[in-house]
């Protein structure tokens, strides 16, 4: 809905790409991130497919798999669609991409179970390979933490609130790598 009323207002308003039109503006098709979104949506699917029907309903459920396609959506409309193109028209529409990220793709994301469903991707020896470095005891403990909702909230603002500090803030303003690595 925010971003809806920002597109209608802004887009219109100060006239984006010359016509105004949303439809008329570019598409971005950058190659690492369609990759990488093709292939969490592999594995995520995969890793489905090979559990059995009544683990994954159990474990996952209808609502953590449309999560998950709610996340990667999220993520295709803040990267992928000409939403994009107005990040560097309109500030309102920079920070609406950041917090579309970091507020809806990022929970939902995470709520959906992804590491489960990559794990069983895999075939049975690598999974055993996998499942015993994920269990050690450091790296158990770490990555629990790590995938909590709340923690991956938290994080996500402190790197919004760091990237947008003087420095840092003209550091990837004035370097695009810089900026695709933010």
């Amino acid at each position: 809905a925010v971003a809806g009323m920002m597109l209608s207002s802004g887009v219109l308003a100060h006239g984006a790409n010359g016509g105004g039109d949303f439809a008329a503006l570019p598409w971005n098709w950058e190659s690492w991130i369609l990759i990488c979104m093709a292939l969490s949506i592999f594995g995520y699917a995969r890793g489905l497919c090979r559990i059995d029907a009544r683990a994954r309903s159990r474990i996952f459920g209808a609502l953590r798999c449309i999560s998950f396609v709610a996340g990667i959506a999220t993520l295709f409309f803040a990267l992928i669609s000409p939403f994009d193109a107005l990040d560097d028209q309109l500030f309102s529409a920079h920070m609406t991409q950041h917090l579309l990220l970091m507020m809806v793709a990022a929970p939902l994301l995470v709520w959906s179970r992804p590491a489960m469903a990559f794990l069983w991707a895999f075939p049975l020896p690598a999974r055993r390979a996998i499942g015993r470095f994920w269990y050690g005891i450091v790296v158990h403990c770490g990555l629990q933490l790590g995938i909590s909702p709340l923690v991956v909230w938290l994080l996500c603002s402190g790197v919004l609130w760091f990237w947008h500090l003087p420095v840092p803030y003209a550091w990837e303003f004035a370097n695009e790598g810089v900026h695709t690595l933010e």
